[in-house]
């Protein structure tokens, strides 16, 4: 075991020993171990994009064809024209840019939160444990240690705190508009989750479904177009999602050849998107899925050693993709070849590291 992957560990030792709740403390551990063991078989160094918000303005894509469950729909959703993408401004000075304007608007990890400051054109302290900044970075959802969310203007320090319900596991994510935030709330019953949706405006929230079953994988993230929200199916959670309408909370499978974990998985044309994938019984890995027909088109070859994980991704433009590892962002083609690195300076990285990302 190489030095820096002992340190990892230890360091993700001491992120659960700073938890005065014990059974949060074993609840965190186990999550990490589940997500490790089924997504990559990797450490926290890679680690989850925590709003890794999709900075486009999606149009939806029709879902490939499915076969109707007991109690759910399987009729295909309203479908909008294909989107117009934004024509790319380049990243605010100070920032970690990417391709196509995006750029890094926020980092939480173990040792506090940093936002990129539109006014200062540096990174700051948010003065929470947690944040993750908007598609448009101009506000940021804040948690504290005991899954508190609120909304945080950052042009002040002002935060309005959302009622309705807690964050119970994961990260929340904001719609493609910034004007709401999907979180998996606590479930009504044994072994499952809340599907929570919050109003930016209003700073409200209310659940959409009270007991969604999970064991696995329990991050809610949005579809293109914003209409609807999904979790991974718990019968089969490797090959579908369970999407929820936000209007009504009605459900329809989508069947996939992988594992969707964030909302910025998707490209920003709708044709494509990033999941974790079996290669067989033993190893995974992540592919780029084709939504028409719901294969596998590509698969990212990651560099040993990497430890890419399906659920720390972006799209920054339609033929890019962006990874997250330990000390790099990694850009990808929709080949799966990797074209070049980006370094993160050394205050957004860290244990248990989310990053969330903007555009202009």
């Amino acid at each position: 075991m190489s030095e820096e992957r002992v340190e990892h560990a230890l360091r993700g030792l001491g992120e659960d020993l700073r938890y005065t709740n014990p059974t949060r403390a074993v609840l965190r551990k186990t999550r990490r171990m589940r997500v490790r063991r089924n997504i990559v078989g990797g450490s926290g160094a890679a680690l989850a994009v925590a709003a890794l918000i999709t900075p486009f303005a999606y149009g939806f894509r029709e879902a490939p064809s499915t076969v109707a469950l007991p109690g759910i729909s399987a009729s295909p959703p309203p479908t909008a024209p294909s989107p117009t993408l934004p024509v790319s401004k380049p990243a605010p000075p100070g920032a970690v840019a990417l391709p196509g304007g995006v750029y890094v608007a926020s980092a939480s990890n173990d040792s506090g939160s940093r936002v990129y400051d539109p006014k200062s054109h540096r990174y700051r302290a948010s003065g929470h444990p947690r944040a993750w900044v908007s598609p448009d970075g101009k506000l940021a959802v804040v948690a504290d240690e005991n899954g508190r969310l609120g909304i945080l203007d950052l042009r002040g320090a002002a935060v309005r705190w959302i009622k309705g319900s807690k964050l119970a596991v994961g990260r929340p994510e904001w719609s493609s508009d910034a004007r709401q935030v999907v979180f998996a709330g606590p479930g009504s019953a044994p072994d499952t989750l809340g599907i929570v949706l919050a109003d930016v405006a209003s700073a409200r929230a209310r659940t959409l479904r009270p007991a969604v079953p999970c064991w696995e994988f329990c991050q809610p993230s949005w579809l293109p177009g914003d209409k609807e929200v999904a979790l991974p199916d718990a019968n089969q959670p490797r090959s579908g999602l369970l999407a929820y309408a936000v209007a009504d909370g009605r459900s329809r499978p989508v069947t996939l050849a992988g594992t969707v974990q964030t909302s910025s998985a998707w490209s920003p044309d709708g044709r494509h998107v990033v999941a974790a994938i079996l290669r067989d019984d033993r190893a995974s890995g992540v592919g780029i899925i084709d939504a028409a027909t719901g294969d596998v088109a590509a698969e990212l070859d990651v560099t040993p050693g990497d430890e890419v994980e399906a659920r720390a991704v972006v799209w920054a433009t339609t033929d890019q993709i962006v990874a997250v590892v330990a000390r790099d962002l990694v850009v990808f083609s929709t080949e799966g070849r990797e074209l070049r690195r980006i370094p993160l300076p050394s205050a957004l990285r860290g244990v248990q590291n989310q990053l969330a990302f903007a555009r202009p």
